[in-house]
């Protein structure tokens, strides 16, 4: 659905119409050196950037077009508020090379760090008591967000606020438990504002107490915001299944299941007669192939383009993996690797091998294998030309 005009902002019309009405009024015309001319252009601009801000603030006004705190502002009206990131954790082990007659004290806040990059610190003071040479204490990461998750153990072993007699830090465990929960606009581009209205939407389904399928999909999505979509059925009277498709693709694990089945086994969500399982999405895997054209002039950027990180590949990857029951569709990925009116760069002709059309079971998602073989050919632009009216 395309945004709502309170104005009709046309640059060319608004200069041509005002510029006319001045004249009118001076009876004399205004040529390109005239100092009112130049004035009134300096003017229009300003009033056609007020008008098209005046457009955005109006269309904001709809939950379905607002971004950032106005979202929130809509959420808040539904009883449904942002997701809040969440920080990474492990134990951390302090060591001292040989026992001491006098404690040794670890400030709450005391930092560790593996890269010098991410930082995590002691979520409590710790003490090494006399004749003891170790302590061990939770760590957080300073802030919050899957990006801190996936430190092996042992690999936090730098001490970032030095504190005398201590010898080695280390992690005892695997720092897990971060998500980026749903991100402000100006982080992510807008996924996280995405997955917020998705769950704004899905809010007003809370107000049913017999347990309506929209009512389950909104706590099952509340629960994580790494869950994209949630397929929910019922197999028999009284029992309810929920099928949980993750943003990456990735198959929900047992961790993220139990806390789907937590949230949506409340006592003031769930229905006293139903009985809840939870699994992973069942995924039809997907392989990629094809061979792209473009010209000299634009190989360097086209390959980037379409092959790197972010790029067209990986768009489509994630538009095929955010929603069940999406058909497997390579009609998209054409318009990936093709240009557009939006996009200057990107191929002028494709060859698809693979992914073909295929439609998917109720309760189904479609997933990348991983498998992919890109090839692309440098042609001049007459070739290309006569290759795409053949």
């Amino acid at each position: 659905m395309a945004e709502l005009d309170l104005f009709v902002v046309d640059d060319n019309d608004i200069q041509e119409k005002t510029t006319k009405y001045i004249e009118g009024e001076l009876d004399e015309p205004l040529y390109g050196g005239d100092e009112r001319k130049i004035f009134t252009e300096v003017l229009l601009g300003w009033y056609i950037q007020a008008l098209v801000k005046l457009n955005e603030l109006f269309n904001q006004r709809f939950a379905q077009y607002a971004h950032g705190e106005i979202l929130d502002a809509h959420g808040i009206n539904e009883g449904c508020e942002r997701l809040q990131s969440k920080k990474s954790t492990s134990t951390e082990r302090f060591i001292i090379s040989v026992p001491l007659s006098f404690n040794v004290v670890i400030p709450k806040g005391t930092r560790v760090t593996g890269d010098n990059n991410k930082y995590f610190a002691t979520d409590v003071v710790a003490v090494i008591y006399a004749g003891e040479t170790s302590v061990d204490v939770k760590i957080s990461a300073e802030k919050g967000g899957a990006a801190y998750n996936g430190y092996t153990a042992g690999q936090l072993n730098k001490l970032v606020d030095k504190i005398e007699f201590i010898s080695e830090v280390t992690n005892l465990t695997n720092t897990t438990g971060g998500d980026d929960g749903e991100p402000y606009p100006e982080i992510d581009g807008g996924i996280g504002d995405k997955h917020y209205y998705e769950r704004i939407r899905l809010s007003k389904a809370t107000k049913s107490t017999a347990g309506a399928e929209e009512t389950y999909k909104y706590y099952a999505k509340s629960a994580d915001p790494r869950i994209s979509d949630v397929y929910v059925s019922s197999p028999e009277a009284g029992y309810i299944s929920l099928s949980v498709a993750c943003t990456d693709g990735t198959k929900a694990d047992e961790a993220l299941l139990n806390k789907v089945l937590a949230t949506c086994n409340a006592k003031e969500v769930r229905p006293l007669g139903d009985k809840l399982t939870a699994s992973a999405i069942s995924q039809l895997e997907y392989d990629i192939e094809f061979k792209y054209y473009t010209t000299q002039a634009e190989e360097s950027a086209v390959v980037s383009e379409l092959e790197d990180a972010g790029g067209s590949i990986e768009r489509y990857n994630e538009w095929q993996a955010a929603e069940i029951g999406r058909a497997i569709n390579p009609d998209r990925l054409r318009a990936e690797i093709l240009k557009s009116d939006t996009k200057a760069i990107g191929a002028e002709r494709v060859d698809i091998v693979k992914p073909i059309y295929t439609k998917l079971a109720e309760g189904q998602i479609a997933k990348w294998s991983g498998n992919i073989k890109v090839s692309h050919e440098v042609v001049d632009g007459k070739t290309i030309a006569q290759n795409g009216d053949s």
